[in-house]
Parts: structure tokens; C-alpha cells; sequence
């Protein structure tokens, strides 16, 4: 896909909007390195399928990854967060459920 670029229009533009283009390109970039290196990493790793709910048929709930152990479970934080948006219903009297889930991993995709 080519972009063909207005100069005049470019240069007409206020400074902060300039200024925040280029930190956006910049973002670009750099996030592009950091994910290309993470990539690169993390192909010299086994992947490791969880295909079912609890990991296998039998939901045994067990890996034999080893990257959180005794040492450093304590340093484990939220890494991220879904919220229903479910709402209570009180002319009907009720309320949001409990959601829990477990995400699964097939093909290499969470």
C-alpha cells in the first residue's frame, strides 16, 4: 500500500501535533524491536500446548513448565484482566454472577 504525503499540509500542521506523530513513530519502532527480539527468544522455547480445560482430557491441571517456582511465585503479578461488564438487573432483583475461566492454548494462540 503507497501513501503519498501533502507537504504543504505536513508542514501546515500545529507543532504538538507534529511532536506527538513523532513520538508515535518512534513508539512504533521501537515496540516493533522489543517484539522482534522477544520473538526471537521465545522460538528457542518448546511451546507448550493447554488444549482442554485443567491442560489434558483428564483436567489434571498440571505443566511441566518450570519458569514459576518456590523462588519466585511470590513476584508473580496480574499480567491482565477482562471484566464482563455485566450490570445488576434490580427490576428483576438481580445480579452480576461469578466468572471464572481458564484460557487455553492451541496452535501457539492464547
Amino acid at each position: 500500500m503507497a501513501f503519498s504525503v501533502d507537504k504543504k499540509r505536513v508542514t501546515a500542521l500545529h507543532p504538538a501535533v507534529m511532536s506527538m506523530i513523532k513520538k508515535i513513530a518512534i513508539s512504533v519502532v521501537a515496540a516493533a524491536a522489543v517484539i522482534g527480539g522477544a520473538a526471537s527468544v521465545l522460538a528457542d522455547r518448546a511451546t507448550v500446548e493447554w488444549p482442554f480445560y485443567g491442560g489434558d482430557q483428564g483436567g489434571m491441571k498440571y505443566s511441566a513448565l518450570d519458569g514459576v517456582n518456590r523462588q519466585n511465585v511470590a513476584k508473580l503479578r496480574m499480567a491482565w484482566a477482562w471484566k464482563t461488564g455485566e450490570l445488576p438487573l434490580p427490576q428483576f432483583g438481580s445480579r452480576p454472577g461469578m466468572f471464572e475461566n481458564t484460557p487455553l492454548m492451541i496452535d501457539n494462540v492464547l
